[in-house]
């Protein structure tokens, strides 16, 4: 049966070493899946391969040999590029997926497509695209009026890399308004990693700890020629937990990254001591189980400058946030006024 997969954002990386691992798993999953025979599959992604829009050499090798797995598996790959891809470098736009289009059955789209897939889908493909392309409109007013003013509005599959204009969500008050699309068999947004509407794909696996929990399930999609679109959940490919310190390491979930979070500790040195063969993400003092043995205000606010002087430093690990030296040091200074 003739179908299109789809996946969301992957952010490749090698920022931390469970990034990098989490990649791993997912590719190896992948290459391990029998999504149907190769004639009758089609693949799409929906934008971010990578984290970053200049790669190291680690992340290269990931996206290589995952589209040279999607390439030998399907008749066609079709990748949208998304706000991580691209990079204005010396002037001039680019992407980091451009190599990819030389794989021979591999199409990246820059721009607004409506495309008619090798297997007769018809997909409308809208990617993410820099101000500067869209002049004097924003990307999502450029993509609302574009919908609007589409003369045949019935589409197989439509795929994008932005947020959807969404009056019960408050920070999506701004997006593209999609309601002008009514007769879509299935959608396949990139973007937005929790999955807070169902035409999101979510990501594959969370950026971070606060991206774990999503209100629908992460999942690939699958839309066939009967006109059936059908989720699948995704395996765990990273998942953070916790730890009290002095606890042993829970059990971990099988071709899954775990990352802890050491709870009850002031001093990250002492936790990786303690724990040196897991990924640690960063360590949380329990401030309130001191309380009956502080005797004033001000050695309370005392615990807490140091709890926040640790958690921005961490913060500023963890992301992988450029901030120059200086502007870290005012932080510091701040946060010990």
């Amino acid at each position: 049966m003739k179908k299109i997969v789809s996946f969301g954002d992957i952010h490749f990386s090698s920022i931390q070493e469970w990034s990098y691992e989490a990649g791993e798993h997912f590719i190896e999953w992948f290459e391990n899946t029998d999504f149907g025979p190769k004639e009758e599959l089609e693949f799409l992604f929906a934008g971010d391969i990578g984290q970053k829009d200049v790669n190291p050499g680690k992340v290269i090798d990931q996206m290589d040999r995952l589209f040279n797995s999607a390439s030998k598996k399907s008749k066609w790959t079709h990748i949208i590029v998304g706000n991580h891809d691209r990079k204005l470098y010396h002037n001039q736009d680019q992407h980091s997926l451009m190599f990819l289009e030389n794989k021979g059955n591999i199409t990246v789209y820059e721009k607004e497509t409506i495309v008619d897939s090798k297997n007769g889908f018809r997909m409308l493909l809208l990617p993410f695209q820099r101000a500067d392309d869209v002049i004097p409109l924003t990307l999502h007013d450029y993509y609302t009026n574009y919908i609007k003013n589409i003369e045949n509005k019935k589409f197989d599959i439509v795929a994008g890399h932005w947020q959807v204009k969404s009056a019960e969500i408050g920070w999506a008050s701004d997006g593209v308004d999609i309601s002008p699309l009514t007769e879509v068999g299935c959608w396949a947004l990139g973007h937005i990693h929790t999955r807070d509407r169902k035409e999101y794909i979510g990501s594959i696996f969370p950026n971070n700890k606060d991206e774990q929990k999503t209100r629908f399930r992460r999942c690939y999609k699958e839309y066939n020629e009967k006109g059936q679109c059908v989720e699948f959940p995704l395996p765990e490919f990273l998942h953070y937990g916790e730890i009290k310190y002095g606890n042993q390491v829970p059990e971990p979930i099988k071709n899954c990254a775990m990352v802890y979070t050491i709870l009850n500790i002031g001093n990250e040195t002492l936790a990786r001591e303690k724990y040196p063969n897991i990924y640690i993400r960063g360590i949380e003092k329990n401030i309130s189980a001191n309380f009956d043995e502080i005797s004033s205000d001000e050695e309370i606010d005392e615990n807490f400058k140091v709890n926040l002087k640790e958690s921005f430093t961490e913060m500023v690990k963890e992301t992988g946030m450029r901030i120059d030296r200086n502007t870290y040091k005012l932080c510091i200074d701040l946060l010990e006024d």
